[in-house]
């Protein structure tokens, strides 16, 4: 597998956009998946959910995306994470103007996805997940600085960006 490959149905992305990670270089962590289902479920997010934001607002960057078991211990998360499955990225929007409020609506308002965090609000990333077969789940989160992920509604968590 070409890591610097576009993903396909994805053409603004490529593989190694999901697997680079700060934490894994300096702790001299592979984060390169070894079960190739890993690379179908990050094609799918990115072919329905990336794309579609990056046609919408231009450039996304992937703070975070597929970790490995090592990467996720590391970084103190667990084994049930959906970014240890290759099925979640971190993102933020890249051109000027647009907001990490305007990737969380247009992504509840017009995509699939399995859960949704506003996360660090109101100035941090979206967290997005896509589970193949539970894309109409819509579980909806928050974490504000400093404090731990919960659930919210929508109306709740808009409000916090404000």
């Amino acid at each position: 597998m070409d890591l610097n490959a576009q993903i396909p149905g994805a053409p603004n992305f490529k593989w190694i956009e999901f697997i680079r990670s700060n934490t894994a270089d300096r702790r001299g962590i592979d984060n390169t998946p070894r079960d190739q289902s890993v690379f179908s479920r990050i094609e799918y997010l990115a072919d329905n959910v990336l794309q579609p934001l990056r046609n919408e607002f231009g450039p996304i960057k992937i703070n975070s995306g597929y970790r490995s078991a090592a990467l996720n211990r590391a970084l103190g998360s667990n084994n049930k994470s959906f970014h240890a499955y290759g099925m979640a990225a971190d993102i933020v929007p890249l051109a000027k103007g647009v907001t990490t409020k305007d990737l969380f609506v247009y992504i509840h308002d017009n995509l699939p996805y399995t859960e949704l965090i506003a996360e660090d609000v109101p100035d941090g990333w979206v967290h997005v997940a896509l589970e193949r077969g539970r894309e109409k789940e819509h579980q909806l989160k928050y974490k504000r600085v400093g404090g731990s992920v919960q659930r919210g509604t929508y109306e709740q968590i808009l409000r916090m960006f404000a």
